[in-house]
Protein backbone atom coordinates (compact mmCIF):
# COMPACT_ATOMS: atom_id res chain seq x y z
CA UNK A 1 0.00 0.00 0.00
CA UNK A 2 1.27 3.32 -0.48
CA UNK A 3 0.23 6.18 1.67
CA UNK A 4 0.60 9.49 2.27
CA UNK A 5 -0.90 11.79 5.56
CA UNK A 6 -1.31 15.62 4.97
CA UNK A 7 -2.33 17.72 7.96
CA UNK A 8 -4.84 20.72 8.83
CA UNK A 9 -5.18 23.32 11.29
CA UNK A 10 -6.97 26.87 12.04
CA UNK A 11 -6.55 29.96 13.97
CA UNK A 12 -9.27 32.71 15.12
CA UNK A 13 -9.01 36.73 15.03
CA UNK A 14 -11.88 38.82 16.57
CA UNK A 15 -12.73 42.81 15.77
CA UNK A 16 -15.81 44.78 17.08
CA UNK A 17 -16.80 48.16 15.63
CA UNK A 18 -19.65 50.77 15.32
CA UNK A 19 -21.88 50.84 12.69
CA UNK A 20 -20.23 54.08 11.70
CA UNK A 21 -17.10 51.81 10.78
CA UNK A 22 -14.80 52.78 14.18
CA UNK A 23 -13.19 49.74 15.41
CA UNK A 24 -13.41 49.49 18.99
CA UNK A 25 -11.41 45.82 19.60
CA UNK A 26 -9.38 44.18 17.85
CA UNK A 27 -7.12 40.94 18.90
CA UNK A 28 -3.99 38.70 17.27
CA UNK A 29 -4.56 35.10 16.09
CA UNK A 30 -5.07 32.59 18.03
CA UNK A 31 -5.00 28.69 17.91
CA UNK A 32 -7.82 26.69 17.83
CA UNK A 33 -8.85 22.49 18.43
CA UNK A 34 -10.18 21.09 15.14
CA UNK A 35 -12.52 18.63 16.76
CA UNK A 36 -12.75 14.68 16.28
CA UNK A 37 -16.10 15.21 14.75
CA UNK A 38 -14.38 17.82 12.79
CA UNK A 39 -11.94 15.59 11.01
CA UNK A 40 -13.90 12.60 10.37
CA UNK A 41 -16.81 15.23 8.52
CA UNK A 42 -13.61 15.91 6.30
CA UNK A 43 -14.05 12.69 4.68
CA UNK A 44 -16.82 14.00 2.18
CA UNK A 45 -19.89 15.56 4.17
CA UNK A 46 -19.98 18.84 3.15
CA UNK A 47 -18.46 22.43 3.24
CA UNK A 48 -16.71 22.67 6.74
CA UNK A 49 -16.73 26.43 7.08
CA UNK A 50 -20.56 27.60 7.18
CA UNK A 51 -21.22 29.08 10.41
CA UNK A 52 -19.83 30.86 13.44
CA UNK A 53 -20.68 30.66 17.12
CA UNK A 54 -19.79 32.16 20.14
CA UNK A 55 -20.10 31.82 23.96
CA UNK A 56 -19.46 32.23 27.64
CA UNK A 57 -17.92 29.02 28.43
CA UNK A 58 -14.65 28.57 30.11
CA UNK A 59 -13.62 24.90 29.41
CA UNK A 60 -10.64 24.24 27.70
CA UNK A 61 -11.21 23.25 24.08
CA UNK A 62 -11.00 19.28 23.41
CA UNK A 63 -11.08 16.94 20.74
CA UNK A 64 -13.62 15.80 21.79
CA UNK A 65 -16.06 18.77 21.77
CA UNK A 66 -19.65 18.65 19.67
CA UNK A 67 -20.91 21.53 21.35
CA UNK A 68 -20.18 24.92 23.32
CA UNK A 69 -19.88 25.26 26.28
CA UNK A 70 -22.63 28.18 26.55
CA UNK A 71 -23.51 29.03 22.85
CA UNK A 72 -24.80 32.70 23.09
CA UNK A 73 -25.08 33.48 19.20
CA UNK A 74 -24.60 32.22 15.80
CA UNK A 75 -24.16 33.67 12.51
CA UNK A 76 -24.22 32.07 8.96
CA UNK A 77 -23.10 35.48 7.05
CA UNK A 78 -19.72 35.08 6.05
CA UNK A 79 -17.11 36.55 2.73
CA UNK A 80 -13.88 35.26 1.91
CA UNK A 81 -10.96 37.49 3.42
CA UNK A 82 -8.53 35.93 0.88
CA UNK A 83 -6.85 32.46 0.09
CA UNK A 84 -3.32 31.78 -0.41
CA UNK A 85 -0.17 29.55 -0.17
CA UNK A 86 3.45 29.45 0.82
CA UNK A 87 6.16 30.07 -1.23
CA UNK A 88 8.42 27.89 0.61
CA UNK A 89 8.72 24.96 3.12
CA UNK A 90 6.71 23.91 5.05
CA UNK A 91 4.29 24.93 1.79
CA UNK A 92 0.40 25.42 2.96
CA UNK A 93 -2.48 27.15 1.54
CA UNK A 94 -4.71 28.79 3.52
CA UNK A 95 -8.19 30.12 3.40
CA UNK A 96 -9.70 32.97 5.41
CA UNK A 97 -13.39 33.55 6.17
CA UNK A 98 -14.79 36.81 7.93
CA UNK A 99 -18.20 35.93 9.80
CA UNK A 100 -19.95 38.71 10.94
CA UNK A 101 -22.24 39.20 13.45
CA UNK A 102 -24.91 42.34 13.24
CA UNK A 103 -25.63 44.86 15.80
CA UNK A 104 -25.84 44.03 19.12
CA UNK A 105 -26.42 40.14 17.61
CA UNK A 106 -23.51 38.82 20.14
CA UNK A 107 -23.80 41.32 22.57
CA UNK A 108 -22.35 39.94 26.20
CA UNK A 109 -18.92 39.10 27.37
CA UNK A 110 -17.72 35.95 25.11
CA UNK A 111 -14.97 33.98 25.71
CA UNK A 112 -15.01 30.96 23.57
CA UNK A 113 -15.85 30.80 19.79
CA UNK A 114 -16.34 27.51 17.05
CA UNK A 115 -17.10 26.66 13.83
CA UNK A 116 -20.30 24.76 12.52
CA UNK A 117 -20.15 22.73 9.36
CA UNK A 118 -22.90 22.59 7.01
CA UNK A 119 -24.61 19.98 8.87
CA UNK A 120 -23.91 21.65 11.97
CA UNK A 121 -21.36 19.22 13.03
CA UNK A 122 -18.91 21.28 15.65
CA UNK A 123 -15.76 21.37 13.26
CA UNK A 124 -13.48 23.74 15.75
CA UNK A 125 -13.55 25.28 19.00
CA UNK A 126 -10.68 27.62 20.91
CA UNK A 127 -11.19 29.67 23.63
CA UNK A 128 -10.42 33.73 23.53
CA UNK A 129 -7.21 33.93 24.55
CA UNK A 130 -5.17 37.70 25.02
CA UNK A 131 -1.21 37.74 23.79
CA UNK A 132 0.14 35.79 26.21
CA UNK A 133 -2.34 32.84 25.09
CA UNK A 134 -3.97 33.39 28.28
CA UNK A 135 -8.25 32.94 28.73
CA UNK A 136 -9.93 35.91 28.14
CA UNK A 137 -12.98 37.90 27.08
CA UNK A 138 -13.93 40.11 24.66
CA UNK A 139 -17.23 42.55 25.75
CA UNK A 140 -19.67 43.39 22.97
CA UNK A 141 -21.86 46.05 23.58
CA UNK A 142 -25.25 46.86 22.47
CA UNK A 143 -24.07 49.11 19.64
CA UNK A 144 -21.36 47.40 18.34
CA UNK A 145 -21.23 44.35 15.42
CA UNK A 146 -19.15 41.61 15.84
CA UNK A 147 -16.64 40.25 12.88
CA UNK A 148 -15.06 37.04 13.73
CA UNK A 149 -12.11 35.93 11.10
CA UNK A 150 -11.30 32.24 10.78
CA UNK A 151 -8.25 30.54 8.48
CA UNK A 152 -8.17 27.54 7.93
CA UNK A 153 -4.20 25.76 7.15
CA UNK A 154 -3.82 22.97 4.61
CA UNK A 155 -0.24 21.17 4.77
CA UNK A 156 0.64 18.99 1.90
CA UNK A 157 3.61 16.46 2.51
CA UNK A 158 7.11 18.25 0.97
CA UNK A 159 9.58 17.23 -0.44
CA UNK A 160 8.17 13.87 -1.92
CA UNK A 161 7.22 10.61 -0.11
CA UNK A 162 8.94 8.12 -1.15
CA UNK A 163 8.32 4.31 -1.63
CA UNK A 164 9.42 1.27 -3.35
CA UNK A 165 7.37 -1.61 -4.74
CA UNK A 166 8.80 -4.99 -6.01
CA UNK A 167 7.30 -5.75 -9.86
CA UNK A 168 7.83 -9.39 -10.84
CA UNK A 169 11.34 -9.16 -9.01
CA UNK A 170 11.85 -5.93 -9.73
CA UNK A 171 12.61 -2.87 -7.27
CA UNK A 172 10.83 0.41 -8.61
CA UNK A 173 11.38 3.66 -6.50
CA UNK A 174 8.02 5.43 -6.36
CA UNK A 175 7.99 9.35 -5.05
CA UNK A 176 4.82 10.58 -4.48
CA UNK A 177 4.39 14.48 -5.51
CA UNK A 178 1.54 17.23 -5.19
CA UNK A 179 0.56 18.99 -7.96
CA UNK A 180 1.38 22.20 -8.37
CA UNK A 181 2.97 22.99 -4.81
CA UNK A 182 4.65 25.67 -5.56
CA UNK A 183 2.09 27.38 -8.41
CA UNK A 184 -0.80 29.13 -7.99
CA UNK A 185 -3.25 26.42 -8.43
CA UNK A 186 -1.76 25.36 -5.11
CA UNK A 187 -3.25 27.95 -3.00
CA UNK A 188 -6.52 28.43 -5.59
CA UNK A 189 -7.65 24.73 -4.76
CA UNK A 190 -6.48 23.68 -1.61
CA UNK A 191 -6.71 26.99 -0.48
CA UNK A 192 -10.92 26.82 -1.40
CA UNK A 193 -11.12 23.60 1.25
CA UNK A 194 -11.81 26.33 3.54
CA UNK A 195 -15.15 27.22 2.81
CA UNK A 196 -15.82 23.82 0.89
CA UNK A 197 -15.58 20.07 1.80
CA UNK A 198 -12.13 19.13 1.76
CA UNK A 199 -13.20 16.43 -0.44
CA UNK A 200 -10.41 13.75 0.30
CA UNK A 201 -12.86 11.19 -2.05
CA UNK A 202 -11.23 8.84 -4.97
CA UNK A 203 -11.22 11.55 -8.06
CA UNK A 204 -12.02 9.85 -11.43
CA UNK A 205 -9.86 9.51 -14.55
CA UNK A 206 -6.35 8.86 -13.34
CA UNK A 207 -3.79 9.55 -16.40
CA UNK A 208 -0.45 8.16 -16.92
CA UNK A 209 2.35 9.51 -18.49
CA UNK A 210 5.11 7.13 -20.40
CA UNK A 211 7.66 10.31 -20.14
CA UNK A 212 7.59 11.95 -17.14
CA UNK A 213 10.19 14.08 -15.28
CA UNK A 214 11.29 13.40 -11.88
CA UNK A 215 10.23 16.58 -10.30
CA UNK A 216 6.66 16.95 -9.86
CA UNK A 217 6.72 19.57 -7.52
CA UNK A 218 7.09 22.07 -10.14
CA UNK A 219 4.47 21.27 -13.04
CA UNK A 220 1.50 19.79 -13.78
CA UNK A 221 1.37 15.97 -15.47
CA UNK A 222 3.30 16.62 -18.46
CA UNK A 223 1.60 15.74 -21.86
CA UNK A 224 1.26 12.16 -22.82
CA UNK A 225 2.98 9.54 -24.83
CA UNK A 226 0.33 7.60 -26.00
CA UNK A 227 -3.10 7.30 -23.85
CA UNK A 228 -3.79 10.04 -21.48
CA UNK A 229 -6.63 8.58 -20.04
CA UNK A 230 -6.49 5.06 -20.64
CA UNK A 231 -9.65 3.76 -18.64
CA UNK A 232 -8.06 2.90 -15.26
CA UNK A 233 -10.75 1.73 -13.02
CA UNK A 234 -10.59 3.30 -9.22
CA UNK A 235 -12.92 2.42 -6.28
CA UNK A 236 -12.73 3.66 -2.79
CA UNK A 237 -13.15 1.79 0.26
CA UNK A 238 -15.96 2.76 2.54
CA UNK A 239 -14.75 5.77 5.36
CA UNK A 240 -14.00 4.01 9.08
CA UNK A 241 -15.41 6.82 10.99
CA UNK A 242 -11.99 7.90 13.69
CA UNK A 243 -9.50 6.70 11.05
CA UNK A 244 -9.56 9.97 9.43
CA UNK A 245 -8.51 8.27 6.07
CA UNK A 246 -9.23 7.37 2.79
CA UNK A 247 -8.02 3.99 0.67
CA UNK A 248 -8.59 3.24 -2.45
CA UNK A 249 -8.09 0.43 -5.13
CA UNK A 250 -6.70 1.44 -8.61
CA UNK A 251 -6.59 -1.33 -11.53
CA UNK A 252 -5.34 -0.81 -14.83
CA UNK A 253 -6.47 -4.37 -17.05
CA UNK A 254 -4.70 -5.98 -19.74
CA UNK A 255 -6.02 -4.46 -22.72
CA UNK A 256 -5.33 -0.48 -21.25
CA UNK A 257 -1.58 1.52 -20.54
CA UNK A 258 0.40 -0.49 -22.93
CA UNK A 259 3.35 1.38 -24.11
CA UNK A 260 6.44 0.56 -25.23
CA UNK A 261 8.59 3.07 -22.67
CA UNK A 262 6.64 1.61 -19.80
CA UNK A 263 5.24 3.54 -17.32
CA UNK A 264 6.65 6.57 -15.76
CA UNK A 265 3.76 8.19 -13.69
CA UNK A 266 0.42 8.03 -12.81
CA UNK A 267 -1.39 10.89 -11.91
CA UNK A 268 -4.92 11.23 -9.79
CA UNK A 269 -7.19 13.48 -7.98
CA UNK A 270 -8.08 12.54 -4.66
CA UNK A 271 -11.13 15.79 -3.82
CA UNK A 272 -9.04 18.54 -3.63
CA UNK A 273 -5.73 17.01 -3.56
CA UNK A 274 -4.06 16.10 -6.82
CA UNK A 275 -1.32 13.30 -6.97
CA UNK A 276 1.52 11.93 -9.08
CA UNK A 277 3.52 8.77 -8.26
CA UNK A 278 6.55 8.69 -10.29
CA UNK A 279 8.30 5.74 -10.68
CA UNK A 280 12.18 4.52 -11.52
CA UNK A 281 13.00 2.62 -13.62
CA UNK A 282 9.30 2.54 -15.72
CA UNK A 283 7.01 -0.23 -15.12
CA UNK A 284 7.10 -2.04 -17.94
CA UNK A 285 3.63 -3.08 -19.02
CA UNK A 286 2.03 -5.16 -22.11
CA UNK A 287 -1.32 -6.96 -22.86
CA UNK A 288 -0.69 -9.93 -20.67
CA UNK A 289 -0.50 -7.65 -17.47
CA UNK A 290 -2.84 -6.09 -14.90
CA UNK A 291 -1.30 -3.17 -12.83
CA UNK A 292 -2.97 -2.65 -9.52
CA UNK A 293 -1.94 -1.14 -6.67
CA UNK A 294 -3.48 0.63 -3.19
CA UNK A 295 -3.37 4.08 -1.87
CA UNK A 296 -3.71 5.49 1.29
CA UNK A 297 -4.49 8.97 1.98
CA UNK A 298 -4.51 10.33 5.58
CA UNK A 299 -5.13 13.60 7.51
CA UNK A 300 -4.82 14.47 11.15
CA UNK A 301 -3.98 17.95 13.40
CA UNK A 302 -0.76 19.54 12.45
Amino acid sequence: MISVKNAVEGRYKFRTRKASGEITQETGWSDNIITNAGLDYMADKGALIYKCVVGSGTTPAAATDVVLENQLALTTTRDSDGTGWTSEAPFYAWSRTRFSFGEGVAQGNLSEVGILTLHDVLFSRALIVDSNGNPTTITVKSDEFLDVFYESRFYGHYPAVTDTVVINGTSHAVSIYLYYINHPSYGVAWGSQGTSQSGLSTGTSPQISYNAPAEYALSPLPNQIGLSNPGMNNTRRPYVPGSYEHIADFVLPLDRGNHAQGIAAIGFTMGSCSYALHFSPNIPKTENDILSFTFKHSWGRK
